[in-house]
């Protein structure tokens, strides 16, 4: 489990409040310890309603090249490497001109705050960004 000290931040149940491209967003993130491996399942929800937009699941875990994210949903599977400093979890991933980005950073309180980034050139010019505070706990609905 020392391998995965950097990741245990993120171990438990979350829910919170984000903005994308689509606008606002609710969550509920659960990252579960499986062996030398986490698991996180997560759902986007419209604000303040049941109906799952968007569904994803990411396993976390270090392997001889360090910190690594599979990373899974509709696009596909992405295999990206990991860095750590000081409460900073930083995930990248890239294939030619495509690249993600995922960071989580430990604030004060408990509360993660999150940023996700994607750039996919033939799909379109902008840039994807998703960004939010995970809070302990499931949501009220």
């Amino acid at each position: 489990m020392d391998s995965l000290k950097p990741l245990l931040m993120l171990k438990g149940d979350w829910h919170g409040t984000g903005l994308g491209p689509y606008g606002p967003y609710d969550f509920d993130h659960s990252v579960e310890a499986r062996g030398r491996w986490l698991l996180l399942t997560s759902s986007m929800f419209e604000p303040n309603k049941k109906t799952e937009t968007y569904v994803s699941t990411q396993v976390l875990g270090y392997s001889e090249k360090g910190l690594t994210l599979q990373f899974f949903d509709t696009a596909g599977s992405f295999d990206f490497a990991g860095t750590e400093t000081e409460g900073v979890v930083r995930f990248d991933w890239s294939d030619g001109e495509n690249w993600k980005r995922s960071v989580y950073i430990a604030e004060k309180g408990g509360k993660i705050h999150y940023k996700y980034e994607s750039m996919e050139p033939a799909v379109s010019k902008d840039l994807l960004v998703f960004e939010g505070d995970w809070l302990k706990g499931k949501r009220a609905v």
